[in-house]
């Protein structure tokens, strides 16, 4: 995702404001029975257009964090375009539209009105079952994750145009976090003891100007006390996060960093000075993976 703007910002400080107030993790309204809400935007099939449709689609790929691959074909999982500006006025997000994941990975979210103000998430999670199942009876592979849109990006996009979120675009790798990886992460992350249910973590690549990763570079956060950023590199044999038994002190080929319990503030990504990147108000929201690209300006 490109730098953020204003927009953004607000996007991600409405989200904390949500998640710091207890509201449920996984976009899923029971009803005091325990049966699913059905009232929620009907979802789309796997690879199916709506028999009307009225309004700009959403569309991507959805890869495994853990192996860049596809979803399984038993994993269904969907993607929700969430609208978090009714958080401005302390209420639940607005879950726009859905769409399931296909096999190999791809999505469509269609039929979306107007972009909010604020920007918008495309989440990616398992899909709420058919109505009548209980609770009890939904499927948890995947710890919610979220993946931003700029307003700016799509604003004034109408009936029958197309957004696409990728890699290749720099908005976005929609990569999707499973619970068995999570609890590798929980395991492995540097300096880190707890539960990225309670906290969370904000996560991506550190990128050049022509969406190549960076190594070599650092992300930091003066203002949120003590925070642990854990650089990946490409040998899990000694630690996802180590080189001989000693944290990776910055960035490697891959570009990517996890920062759990990632407080929303100012971000700033430095290389030494080959690179320039603007410094970024994000974070963490508690029961989520936001995932979130820096891209350098030079």
């Amino acid at each position: 995702m490109h730098p953020c703007s204003t927009h953004l910002s607000r996007l991600l400080s409405a989200a904390t404001a949500l998640m710091a107030a207890g509201c449920s993790g996984r976009n899923i309204e029971y009803a005091p029975d325990g049966t699913v809400d059905t009232s929620a935007p009907e979802t789309v099939g796997c690879g199916e257009a709506p028999e009307e449709a009225t309004g700009w689609s959403i569309e991507g790929v959805a890869l495994d964090l853990e192996t860049l691959a596809p979803p399984s074909a038993a994993d269904g999982l969907c993607a929700t375009a969430i609208d978090p500006s009714p958080v401005l006025s302390g209420q639940p997000p607005s879950d726009l539209a859905v769409g399931q994941v296909c096999d190999d990975g791809r999505f469509a979210i269609y039929n979306l009105g107007d972009a909010p103000a604020v920007g918008m998430f495309v989440v990616i999670d398992d899909c709420v079952p058919g109505n009548g199942d209980t609770a009890s009876e939904l499927q948890d592979l995947v710890l919610q994750s979220a993946n931003g849109v700029k307003s700016s990006d799509v604003a004034g996009l109408g009936p029958g145009d197309v957004y696409v979120m990728d890699s290749v675009t720099g908005k976005g790798d929609l990569t999707y976090l499973t619970r068995s990886y999570q609890a590798t992460l929980e395991a492995e992350l540097v300096a880190y003891e707890g539960s990225l249910d309670d906290d969370g973590f904000l996560g991506g690549r550190l990128l050049d100007a022509d969406l190549e990763p960076v190594a070599g570079a650092t992300i930091d956060c003066s203002t949120c006390g003590e925070l642990t950023a854990s650089y990946q590199d490409d040998d899990a044999t000694d630690g996802l996060f180590e080189t001989g038994g000693t944290p990776n002190a910055s960035t490697s080929a891959s570009g990517r960093f996890f920062l759990p319990r990632a407080g929303v503030s100012t971000y700033k990504v430095e290389d030494g000075g080959a690179h320039t990147w603007e410094e970024t108000l994000l974070g963490s929201l508690p029961g989520y993976a936001v995932f979130s690209n820096f891209i350098a300006t030079n």
